[in-house]
C-alpha cells in the first residue's frame, strides 16, 4: 500500500504554481483530479470515465480540452497531506521490486474501442540485459500509452512509437531491465485507448540464457539457392535470421510453410515466387519477385521490395495479399517500401470478415508497363469487410480504394495520384 496525496488539476493560461485549488477527497470521478504517491512521486490523473492513467499516460490526453495536448496538460496541482488515503496495490509479480500499474477503477466507455496490439518480439527470442523490446500499437481512437511489462512487473509506460535501434522498426519499446534473472519471461504491452479502452498482447522470450528445448529453431546467416528447398518442422517456432533465398525466376517456393510457425528477420528474397506465405517478416528485402512477396501473413512491418510480378509467370503478383478466407488478425503491413509493381500492390479480396487490419505509413510504387485487365489501373483495393482497420499514412502513386465495410475504422491521411484519387 502506498501513502496518497490528493489533488485537483486547475487548467488555465497562468503560471504553474498560481491558480491552485485543492481536492477536497471526494470519491466520484472528477476529470483531471491527481494523485501521487510520496514514496515514489509517480503522479496519476483521472480520466472523464474514472480510469486512472499514468502522467506518462496523460502527456498524451486534451485534459483542458483546447485541442493540444502540451504541459497545460498536466498537472498543476496543491498537495492535500491532511487525509492521505491507500492505493491498491498492483497484483501479485514474482518480481522483488513491483512497480503501480494503472489499473482502471471503472469501466470503459460502452463505445470504446480496444485498440489493436501485436508484439514485435520472437517466441522465446533470447534476449540479454539492456536488448530493446517493444511491440506495435494502433487505435481508429488514437493509443494514448503502451505499458511493456515482464512477468507482470512495469518496465516502461511508453506515450509514442520511436525508431528501435536493434529491430530497425518505429514501435512503443524499453530496454530490458539490467536486474532480470536468468529464464523465461511472459512480456505482455496493454495499449490504451483514450476512452478506456485497452488491448493486452503476450510473447514468451528467454532472458540471458538459451531457449528451452524445443521452442525455437534459429536458422542464421545461411543462404538458401533454388533447386535447395527448407521444410521448418512444425510444432516448434523456425526463425529465419539473416538469410538469403535465391531462386530460378520462376514461380518456384523456397521455404514450405504449411502447418509451420515461421518468421523471417532481416532476410533477402530474391527471383523467386510467395517468398512470406502465412507466416510473419520484419525488415526483409526483395528483388525481381514473380509472385506475391507476403501472403496471408500477420505481420510485414519494414520491409522493402524492389521489382515484383516480372511477367515470367502466369500468376499476378501483389506485394501484400489476403488470399483465401479471412482471418481475424491482427494484420499489420507498416512502415514498408514497395516499388517496381506491375500490379496491384495491397489486395485484400478475402471471404468473410478481417478482425483487426492496420494499413499504415506505407510508400507504394507501381511502374509501367502494367500487367493489368484494359481499363483498369493500378491499385490498392481493400475489399474485404473488417471490424477495426486502421489505414494511415501511406503515399501511392495508385488508386488507394476501401470498398468493404467497417465497423470501426481511421482512414486518413493517405496519399494518392491525383489523377487517378482516394
Amino acid at each position: 500500500m502506498h501513502g496518497i496525496i490528493r489533488a485537483i488539476v486547475i487548467v488555465c493560461c497562468v503560471p504553474l504554481g498560481v491558480g491552485l485549488a485543492l481536492l477536497d477527497g471526494a470519491d466520484e470521478p472528477s476529470p483531471g483530479r491527481v494523485r501521487i504517491y510520496p514514496d515514489t512521486m509517480e503522479v496519476e490523473v483521472q480520466l472523464r470515465n474514472g480510469d486512472w492513467i499514468t502522467a506518462e499516460c496523460a502527456a498524451n490526453v486534451d485534459l483542458n480540452c483546447d485541442g493540444h495536448t502540451n504541459l497545460w496538460d498536466y498537472a498543476i496541482f496543491a498537495p492535500m497531506m491532511d487525509k492521505p488515503q491507500a492505493v491498491p496495490s498492483p497484483s501479485p509479480s514474482p518480481s522483488p521490486t513491483p512497480t503501480p500499474t494503472p489499473t482502471p477503477t471503472s469501466s470503459p466507455s460502452p463505445t470504446a474501442v480496444s485498440p489493436i496490439v501485436a508484439m514485435d518480439v520472437i517466441p522465446f527470442e533470447p534476449l540479454e540485459a539492456g536488448d530493446e523490446v517493444g511491440a506495435w500499437a494502433f487505435s481508429a481512437e488514437g493509443v494514448m500509452c503502451v505499458e511493456l511489462s515482464l512477468d507482470g512487473r512495469q518496465i516502461a509506460v511508453v506515450p509514442s512509437p520511436l525508431a528501435n535501434p536493434r529491430t530497425q522498426v518505429r514501435e512503443h519499446w524499453a530496454h530490458v531491465p539490467a536486474d532480470c534473472e536468468p529464464g523465461v519471461y511472459t512480456l505482455s504491452a496493454t495499449a490504451h485507448g483514450p476512452t478506456g479502452g485497452t488491448s493486452t498482447a503476450y510473447e514468451q522470450v528467454t532472458i540471458g540464457e538459451m531457449p528451452p528445448a524445443g521452442t525455437l529453431t534459429v536458422v542464421e546467416g545461411r543462404t538458401f539457392t533454388w533447386p535447395e528447398r527448407t521444410t521448418p518442422p512444425a510444432g516448434v517456432v523456425t526463425w529465419y535470421k539473416s538469410c538469403t533465398f535465391v531462386g530460378d525466376g520462376r514461380n518456384s517456393p523456397i521455404v514450405y510453410v504449411e502447418g509451420a510457425d515461421v518468421r523471417f528477420t532481416d532476410c533477402r528474397f530474391q527471383a523467386m515466387g510467395q517468398a512470406v506465405r502465412n507466416k510473419w517478416a520484419r525488415h526483409c528485402t526483395a528483388t525481381g519477385l514473380v509472385d506475391d512477396f507476403a501472403q496471408n501473413a500477420s505481420v510485414v512491418v519494414g520491409c522493402t521490395v524492389n521489382g515484383l510480378d516480372t511477367g515470367s509467370s502466369s500468376v499476378h503478383g501483389d506485394a501484400y495479399q489476403i488470399f483465401g478466407g479471412c482471418f481475424d488478425g491482427p494484420v499489420i503491413v507498416a512502415q514498408n517500401t514497395f516499388a517496381g509493381l506491375h500490379q496491384n500492390a495491397l489486395q485484400l479480396d478475402c471471404s468473410g470478415v478481417i478482425g483487426e487490419l492496420v494499413i499504415a505509413d506505407n510508400s507504394i510504387e507501381h511502374t509501367p508497363p502494367y500487367r493489368l485487365d484494359p481499363g483498369k489501373v493500378p491499385a490498392s483495393p481493400i475489399l474485404a469487410d473488417v471490424r477495426h482497420a486502421v489505414i494511415t499514412g501511406n503515399q501511392s502513386n495508385g488508386l488507394v480504394r476501401v470498398s468493404g465495410a467497417i465497423e470501426h475504422g481511421r482512414i486518413e491521411n493517405n496519399v494518392a495520384d491525383p489523377m487517378i484519387g482516394q
